[in-house]
């Protein structure tokens, strides 16, 4: 009966260390890690003018309020297809402000 009581305590105390490890932890903050060959990204929207939007490649944040690059309208983070490389981050302001210079870095891509 000794031994019984003992191996439940022990079982007790494994189940109890298991149940208490971190979930792992993915690039980006996402929920499941990425097939090979693909990159890791997370966009947020913001709120408001409280809180502005925040693009994440590859566990790099690319743009968010912190950086202090992003703004009203539509927040774009240009990347290589192959590399994961930034080549340019920029936001238009497509209510307020003139839709052409969205349109001529489109076209440029």
């Amino acid at each position: 009966m000794d031994a019984s009581l003992g191996n439940l305590f022990a079982r007790s105390a494994l189940d109890t260390a298991a149940r208490s490890t971190k979930p792992p932890r993915y690039k980006c903050g996402i929920s499941k890690a990425c097939p090979e060959k693909h990159f890791a990204f997370k966009m947020a929207s913001g709120a408001a003018n409280v809180v502005g939007p925040k693009i994440c490649l590859e566990d790099n944040v690319l743009m968010s309020g912190v950086k202090n690059n992003v703004g009203r309208g539509i927040n774009v983070a240009l990347a290589n297809g192959k590399t994961g490389e930034v080549l340019d981050t920029k936001y238009f302001d497509m209510w307020g402000g003139d839709v052409a210079p969205f349109i001529e870095f489109l076209k440029a891509i």
